[in-house]
């Protein structure tokens, strides 16, 4: 552990929200994972903050972190699955995990929360689709999924393997699923994946935004700039409201008979 929390942080907060940071991090990175925590303690109730990393992050990052883990770097071959994996575990073997009402596991590629955020009873995704987690990016989880059997020996158990693509086949082609099975309920802002990576196809507002997404690709306009667009330009169209995440129920009843 590099910093332990407060223990008045301990005492008061609410969310857990468990950030997985850049392996090898450079002048943008640092300036979004900024932004991100500024948003994150904006609009989200009683934060604790935890960032997995396998390196110290930057004085600046680290003075807005109430608590930072430094993970193998072997975890990070997992990708943001397994940063996040080193987080709750170390959560629950600290005590942090019983005291929480809800989680929210974000990386270092997404903006937001854009406004204040409400975490909704069951799971919720950024995007869904083709019958799985189109975005992994962010995810948040109830009171009642995080304390769940289904969500701990999911995150004890797993092997995320050293490949970006089998690390998304584990995380993202389970995820919704293994929820549903578990008699959770799934929402997204989303069930439309070209809404999460072009925005502009249709006026719809989500509440994270993708850095590198048009119409604001935030990587090129810091290159230019040197600097990050106010957040409240990122805004799209109408307000976010979750629907249904669209997973049929043959979909699952089919991974019902496998067990």
């Amino acid at each position: 552990m590099f910093k332990e929390p407060r223990q008045e942080i301990r005492r008061e907060f609410r969310t857990l929200v468990l950030l997985a940071t850049c392996a090898d991090p450079n002048a943008y990175n640092l300036a979004v994972t900024l932004m991100n925590l500024r948003l994150l303690r904006q609009h989200v109730a009683r934060p604790l903050i935890v960032a997995t990393a396998c390196r110290p992050p930057a004085n600046e990052v680290l003075l807005q972190l109430d608590a930072v883990l430094l993970a193998p770097c072997a975890a990070a071959r997992g990708y943001d699955s397994g940063l996040w994996q080193q987080a709750v575990r170390w959560a629950l073997s600290v005590g942090l995990w019983a005291h929480a009402s809800e989680v929210i596991l974000i990386n270092d590629s997404v903006l937001g929360p854009l406004s204040p955020i409400t975490v909704p009873a069951g799971v919720s995704f950024g995007a869904v689709w083709a019958s799985h987690i189109g975005s992994s990016s962010v995810s948040m989880y109830s009171n009642g999924v995080m304390h769940s059997h289904a969500f701990v020996d999911f995150w004890n158990r797993t092997h995320f393997y050293c490949a970006k693509y089998g690390s998304m086949q584990t995380l993202e082609g389970q995820l919704a699923q293994r929820y549903l099975r578990a008699g959770f309920q799934c929402s997204t802002y989303t069930n439309n994946i070209n809404e999460l990576s072009q925005p502009t196809l249709t006026p719809r507002r989500l509440p994270f935004y993708k850095h590198k997404n048009p119409p604001h690709d935030l990587h090129s306009l810091y290159a230019a700039n040197g600097m990050l667009p106010d957040p409240a330009s990122l805004t799209i169209g109408r307000r976010p409201v979750l629907e249904p995440c669209a997973i049929s129920n043959n979909s699952v009843a089919r991974h019902r008979s496998r067990q």
